[in-house]
């Protein structure tokens, strides 16, 4: 088993596991929700692609973020529901970000490591984990943490050795993810006594939009990331595509506050390509075959990381691509982290790694294949650029969806519609 933050903890225990929520808006949900969404934050470190920041500043921020947004302050916070992996550097930046989020009240505070019980289920770890604390809080229990021994000395808050009654109002969800990924969310089993006010809206703009980027483009890249000579090489394709693509983008336009900027990639064929290379090593060489170098990116959220690492981008950093039109996806959510102060400024990138396992699986379906390649649009609020407006971009995204799978998806989809959305 694993031993989240404690002393002789040597690694994380896989999981299996599914969570399935629906989110409604609080007017809207009946009488009986399960709990209620108060808060979110999210960020990136921009320091290494598997490690935190040994520091837990980038997860501290958005912490942070997440408790200020919903109007709680961090002596309020009764359950801390960690990531907790239980591997050396995870617990340990996590510590210090739990610390220098809760300060002089951590040692009240009690920390629910759920992978401890359930193992880590990767793309479903958060939505479990959060699952669980609010069970926790609907029912008056503050949960134990499987697992005894020494604690690490960094690790200031308080494990429960078994369930223990307990009232939690505010929880604080922390989650991260390849890439240097963070996000938090303040979590309540009751609904809010008062209402929070709506963040005012900010007017989103269009600052830059780069060229086409059909093959990766190494010495682009280098002229504005600072990346080593043996990392450019070793960049996987849909990283390289959309580092080509932001570095397009920079040709023609500087960026300033970069803790403040961030990047989310948009791409439907995601990583097929690089999963079915990496599967097929692991069938003509067995287990013992797998590289950990080529592993995480077998993660779609790797590219967006890289981005922030080589351009030292640490806001909001993610993929999303849930449909054909998931570049008009990573469009609109930038618009509305931008609108509500999530971030300052954001890279859109649409990127599509195709090759003949991505053709071959889209033709089985009956789809066309999405086009080749990335293009990154530099979106931000202020007063330099073109206004952007959503509901054209909805219109967009309704319209594609229904033309179905005749329409190939891909880069051109992201640059129509910044034409349709300029207001």
């Amino acid at each position: 088993p694993s031993r989240p933050f404690g002393v002789e903890r040597d690694g994380m225990c896989l999981g299996e596991g599914a969570g399935l929520v629906a989110l409604v808006r609080a007017r809207d949900a009946g009488k009986a929700p399960f709990g209620f969404i108060t808060g979110f934050g999210a960020s990136g470190d921009a320091v290494h692609v598997t490690a935190p920041d040994r520091t837990g500043a980038g997860l501290a921020r958005a912490a942070k973020a997440a408790l200020l947004d919903a109007r709680v302050e961090p002596a309020s916070v009764d359950l801390i529901s960690a990531h907790a992996t239980a591997t050396p550097f995870n617990d340990n930046a996590e510590a210090h970000a739990i610390a220098a989020v809760v300060g002089p009240t951590a040692e009240r505070v009690v920390v629910h490591p759920f992978k401890a019980v359930i193992g880590h289920t990767l793309g479903a770890a958060g939505t479990l984990e959060a699952l669980a604390a609010l069970g926790a809080a609907k029912h008056g229990v503050l949960p134990g943490a499987l697992g005894d021994g020494e604690l690490d000395s960094e690790f200031t808050a308080r494990l429960c050795t078994q369930n223990m009654p307990g009232n939690a109002a505010h929880v604080l969800k922390l989650s991260t993810a390849f890439g240097g990924a963070n996000a938090a969310l303040v979590l309540a089993s009751r609904a809010p006594q008062r209402k929070t006010p709506a963040r005012a809206r900010r007017r989103v703009r269009l600052r830059a939009l780069g060229e086409p980027q059909l093959l990766p483009d190494l010495p682009l890249i280098a002229r504005h990331a600072a990346l080593p000579e043996l990392e450019l090489e070793r960049l996987d394709t849909p990283s390289a595509l959309t580092l080509s693509a932001i570095a397009s983008v920079l040709e023609g336009a500087s960026l300033e506050a970069r803790h403040g900027s961030g990047v989310l990639v948009g791409t439907t064929s995601a990583t097929i390509e690089v999963d079915e290379a990496f599967a097929a090593r692991l069938r003509e060489r067995g287990p013992r075959g797998a590289e950990p170098r080529r592993f995480p990116p077998t993660s779609p959220n790797l590219a967006p990381g890289r981005a922030a690492i080589a351009f030292g981008l640490q806001g909001p950093a993610l993929s999303v691509g849930a449909g054909a039109f998931a570049a008009l996806e990573a469009l609109l959510l930038a618009i509305e982290l931008l609108e509500v102060g999530d971030a300052e400024s954001l890279f859109v990138v649409a990127a599509e790694d195709v090759g003949p396992v991505v053709r071959d699986v889209w033709a089985a379906a009956g789809f066309a294949a999405p086009e080749p390649g990335a293009i990154a649009a530099l979106l931000g609020v202020g007063d330099s650029g073109m206004p952007l407006e959503t509901e054209p971009l909805i219109s967009e995204l309704r319209e594609g969806r229904s033309r179905g799978p005749e329409l190939a998806p891909g880069w051109p989809v992201l640059r129509r519609a910044l034409r349709a959305g300029r207001a």
